[in-house]
């Protein structure tokens, strides 16, 4: 959350002009939170209304949609929180010096406290899909989009089959061989050598000894499509189960993500849509901890992380909006067989709400809590009630 306020200042930095903006906001925010003022002295304290004031006159003049964004914020500050966040931005005024990870990292120490920015919701069992909280905060992006990608494992592929379809379907196309069809699918010739994963890339089991074949046994590649006078609406599952893995190699891309990334542009470019048609719904996670033997937790996450921090900047090059669901719970949490753990998927979920509030387009969606309220079938999924509630949501919003 507090890296989504450091990326609006980072921005807004990135031009001339926002940095014109940024320096008078730092200078105007440190002036106040220093000395009292009034209109004879020319000074004022934070804690006057006025302070606030001078702010929104401050961005508005600027006319930067990404200082904007603060706008709605300032009343929610308290005196403290702004005095903080002052002295922050004041250690920072060089901050276009310094690159994305270090003035993250520096904004982080500060422990800035502020309000949300609303680019995250919870999936909750006593709300609508089509009238809860998940839906206000998607509705004004997405509704209607013509081009809806989901990436994932098993358990998107769960979600994908749930989804109740508002258009007429005219075509669908789907994978021959759910494991290692993918390829054929996407009409991309295979590499010529298969390149064995490094240490932090999958595949882990089935995948590595089945070359171009997925871990995941149950997901497999589909399309439906609905044609009009209007134009082509289709929505495509993709099977993507690690964050980063060489279980796709073809002549143009080492990795799947790279794959199914080149794949999107290419279904784009096909029916004459552009990146901000399309929706991209996310999830990697319970495969990703297969990486994890041998590992510390905190070597593992960082993996992670790494990894999520890649494929994300490679989705954000064809999807208009990214919306990242949960990593959902599993039941056996300290079953040797299985290598998922709940506290590590719980620390892995909120490490993805600060990468994805890095990102202009990207929305996290918390279905934990709501999952945890579903009968298990085995150690990752649910009764069929749960995968309805959640595509739910999606169908409402196509």
């Amino acid at each position: 959350m507090i890296a989504r306020i450091a990326n609006t200042f980072l921005r807004a930095a990135r031009s001339d002009k926002g940095i014109v903006a940024l320096i008078c906001f730092v200078l105007a925010i440190t002036t106040y939170t220093s000395f009292q003022y009034d209109n004879v002295n020319n000074s004022l304290t934070y804690e006057d209304s006025d302070t606030r004031r001078l702010l929104q006159e401050m961005i508005l003049a600027d006319g930067s949609k990404q200082l904007k964004e603060l706008l709605h914020m300032l009343d929610e500050f308290s005196p403290e929180e702004l005095k903080e966040l002052a002295e922050a931005i004041e250690v920072h005024r060089l901050m276009k010096d310094l690159d994305e990870s270090e003035y993250l990292n520096r904004f982080h120490r500060h422990r800035i406290v502020f309000k949300d920015l609303h680019n995250e919701c919870f999936f909750r069992e006593d709300e609508p899909p089509q009238n809860g909280e998940c839906y206000k905060m998607l509705a004004p992006e997405v509704k209607s989009k013509k081009a809806w990608f989901f990436f994932g494992d098993s358990q998107m592929g769960k979600y994908f089959n749930a989804l109740d379809y508002p258009y007429i379907i005219t075509s669908k196309k789907e994978t021959d061989d759910l494991r290692c069809g993918f390829l054929d699918y996407v009409h991309l010739p295979r590499s010529e050598e298969w390149v064995y994963p490094q240490y932090n890339q999958g595949p882990a089991k089935f995948g590595r000894k089945n070359h171009f074949c997925s871990d995941v046994a149950s997901a497999g590649n589909r399309r439906f499509e609905s044609d009009s006078t209007e134009g082509s609406n289709f929505m495509e599952l993709l099977t993507v189960d690690f964050a980063s893995d060489v279980e796709q190699q073809t002549r143009y891309t080492n990795t799947t993500q790279e794959t199914a990334t080149l794949h999107v542009a290419n279904q784009l470019q096909l029916r004459g849509l552009t990146y901000e048609d399309s929706v991209c719904v996310v999830n990697v996670g319970l495969h990703d901890q297969k990486l994890c033997e041998s590992k510390s937790d905190s070597h593992c996450l960082v993996i992670y992380v790494t990894n999520v921090k890649v494929y994300l900047n490679l989705l954000y090059n064809v999807c208009g909006s990214i919306i990242w669901l949960s990593t959902t719970p599993v039941r056996d949490t300290h079953n040797p067989n299985y290598p998922q753990r709940n506290d590590r998927m719980e620390i892995m979920n909120e490490k993805i709400r600060e990468v994805l509030a890095k990102f202009d387009n990207g929305y996290f969606v918390d279905v934990w809590e709501r999952a945890l309220g579903n009968t298990f079938v085995d150690n990752a999924h649910f009764t069929q009630d749960f995968y309805d509630n959640v595509a739910g949501l999606f169908s409402s919003l196509m």
